[in-house]
């Protein structure tokens, strides 16, 4: 499955400009690790996707909370990857998700049982 459409892709690179996440001032709020792909390096348009997600004890993160919005347009995406994967407290994983070939953002929000929101900005490239 595709998780974002041509024509969506097309019409956020050109709204152009990078998103910004919310930054949050204290560490108790959620934590969000993107730990696939690497980021580090190009990655093909099929690959894994795996987020983990952490917070402190007693609260507890809220899965369906979780929100993967991409590009400068901020297209929610978290239909098609809920269509892919089943988010958890922990986290989440795509075995194989195709992406387009291009420069990639995408902003991560998850909450936790006390309303604290964390965001996660990740910018890649596909070839």
């Amino acid at each position: 499955m595709v998780i974002v459409a041509p024509d969506k892709g097309v019409a956020s690179d050109s709204a152009g400009g990078p998103m910004t996440p919310r930054l949050a001032h204290t560490s108790l709020v959620p934590r969000i690790e993107f730990v696939a792909p690497d980021i580090g390096q190009p990655v093909s348009e099929l690959t894994e996707i795996e987020v983990r997600f952490s917070t402190e004890t007693p609260m507890e993160l809220e899965p369906d909370a979780f929100t993967v919005l991409y590009g400068a347009s901020k297209f929610d995406v978290t239909p098609r990857l809920s269509g892919l994967a089943r988010v958890t407290r922990d986290g989440t994983s795509v075995g194989k998700a195709t992406l387009r070939v291009a420069k990639l953002q995408l902003l991560l929000s998850e909450t936790d049982s006390l309303g604290r929101e964390a965001q996660r900005l990740v910018v890649f490239t596909v070839q």
